[in-house]
Protein backbone atom coordinates (compact mmCIF):
# COMPACT_ATOMS: atom_id res chain seq x y z
CA UNK A 1 0.00 0.00 0.00
CA UNK A 2 1.45 2.92 -1.24
CA UNK A 3 1.24 6.29 1.17
CA UNK A 4 -1.76 8.24 -0.31
CA UNK A 5 -3.51 4.71 -0.12
CA UNK A 6 -2.27 4.66 3.98
CA UNK A 7 -3.27 8.44 4.19
CA UNK A 8 -6.85 7.85 2.76
CA UNK A 9 -7.52 4.63 5.07
CA UNK A 10 -6.43 6.63 8.10
CA UNK A 11 -9.31 9.23 7.66
CA UNK A 12 -7.30 12.31 7.97
CA UNK A 13 -6.63 12.15 4.18
CA UNK A 14 -9.84 12.91 3.01
CA UNK A 15 -10.91 15.80 5.83
CA UNK A 16 -7.34 17.48 5.07
CA UNK A 17 -7.77 17.59 1.07
CA UNK A 18 -11.46 19.22 1.62
CA UNK A 19 -9.81 21.65 3.85
CA UNK A 20 -6.97 22.52 1.65
CA UNK A 21 -9.80 22.50 -1.68
CA UNK A 22 -11.78 24.61 0.60
CA UNK A 23 -9.33 27.62 1.33
CA UNK A 24 -8.27 27.56 -2.21
CA UNK A 25 -11.73 28.46 -2.95
CA UNK A 26 -11.66 30.78 -0.58
CA UNK A 27 -8.42 32.00 -1.94
CA UNK A 28 -10.03 32.33 -5.44
CA UNK A 29 -13.40 34.31 -4.79
CA UNK A 30 -11.12 36.65 -2.90
CA UNK A 31 -8.95 37.28 -5.74
CA UNK A 32 -11.79 38.50 -7.76
CA UNK A 33 -13.31 41.65 -8.76
CA UNK A 34 -17.02 42.36 -7.61
CA UNK A 35 -18.52 43.66 -10.33
CA UNK A 36 -21.89 45.90 -10.61
CA UNK A 37 -23.84 47.20 -13.63
CA UNK A 38 -23.78 50.85 -13.79
CA UNK A 39 -27.36 50.70 -15.70
CA UNK A 40 -28.94 49.06 -12.67
CA UNK A 41 -27.03 51.78 -9.97
CA UNK A 42 -28.47 54.63 -12.21
CA UNK A 43 -32.08 53.24 -12.35
CA UNK A 44 -32.13 52.70 -8.62
CA UNK A 45 -30.69 56.10 -8.18
CA UNK A 46 -33.62 57.68 -10.07
CA UNK A 47 -36.07 55.27 -8.28
CA UNK A 48 -34.83 56.36 -4.98
CA UNK A 49 -35.00 60.28 -6.01
CA UNK A 50 -38.69 59.75 -7.59
CA UNK A 51 -39.42 58.07 -4.26
CA UNK A 52 -37.93 60.42 -2.40
CA UNK A 53 -39.77 63.48 -4.46
CA UNK A 54 -43.23 61.70 -4.39
CA UNK A 55 -42.82 61.22 -0.19
CA UNK A 56 -42.20 65.07 0.18
CA UNK A 57 -45.20 66.10 -2.41
CA UNK A 58 -47.63 63.92 -0.46
CA UNK A 59 -46.28 65.23 2.87
CA UNK A 60 -46.40 69.32 1.08
CA UNK A 61 -50.26 68.50 -0.20
CA UNK A 62 -51.04 67.13 3.82
CA UNK A 63 -51.84 64.17 3.17
CA UNK A 64 -50.00 62.90 6.29
CA UNK A 65 -52.15 59.66 6.46
CA UNK A 66 -50.76 58.24 3.23
CA UNK A 67 -47.39 60.02 4.01
CA UNK A 68 -46.66 57.75 6.77
CA UNK A 69 -48.48 54.66 5.66
CA UNK A 70 -46.05 55.18 2.79
CA UNK A 71 -43.13 53.74 4.63
CA UNK A 72 -45.05 50.60 4.47
CA UNK A 73 -46.47 50.71 1.17
CA UNK A 74 -44.41 53.31 -1.06
CA UNK A 75 -46.87 53.35 -3.86
CA UNK A 76 -49.02 55.28 -1.28
CA UNK A 77 -46.55 58.21 -2.10
CA UNK A 78 -47.54 58.21 -5.52
CA UNK A 79 -50.86 58.56 -5.15
CA UNK A 80 -50.43 61.31 -2.56
CA UNK A 81 -48.39 63.01 -5.15
CA UNK A 82 -50.87 62.84 -7.75
CA UNK A 83 -53.79 63.79 -5.28
CA UNK A 84 -52.76 67.79 -5.17
CA UNK A 85 -53.84 69.48 -2.16
CA UNK A 86 -55.99 68.55 0.56
CA UNK A 87 -58.74 71.02 0.63
CA UNK A 88 -59.00 73.41 3.90
CA UNK A 89 -62.45 73.00 5.59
Amino acid sequence: MGPIAARHRSGYGRADDALERAARADDHLRDQWVTTNPVAIGFGLIFLIIEIYCAYKTAANGRWVLFFIGFCFPLLWLIGAILGRKPAY
